[in-house]
């Protein structure tokens, strides 16, 4: 079995929160043999991940969970950038 950890560090526990909350659609129907587990602990997204697949999905997830988490963090800044203005 192969295990992730991934921990993304934000500047609070309110953007930290917003953002798990975008992902979290994505991460409910995965390939059968993987597990995600997330929280946010202070401002620090904890993603863990577990695998009974090969390596090569096993990547294949971890590319689309940072991609969608970088199109969400695009548009949150893209939101408070309209609210300073």
């Amino acid at each position: 079995m192969d295990e992730v950890e991934l921990k993304i560090h934000l500047e609070d526990k309110f953007k930290a929160t917003a953002l798990l909350k975008a992902l979290e659609p994505d991460n409910k129907v995965l390939p059968a043999g993987l597990t995600i587990k997330s929280e946010v602990s202070n401002s620090t997204i904890i993603i863990r991940i577990k695998s009974n697949v090969k390596v090569e999905t096993l990547l294949n997830t971890l590319d689309d969970l940072l991609t969608c988490f970088s199109t969400a963090e695009k548009c949150l800044r893209s939101v408070e950038a309209e609210v300073e203005t």
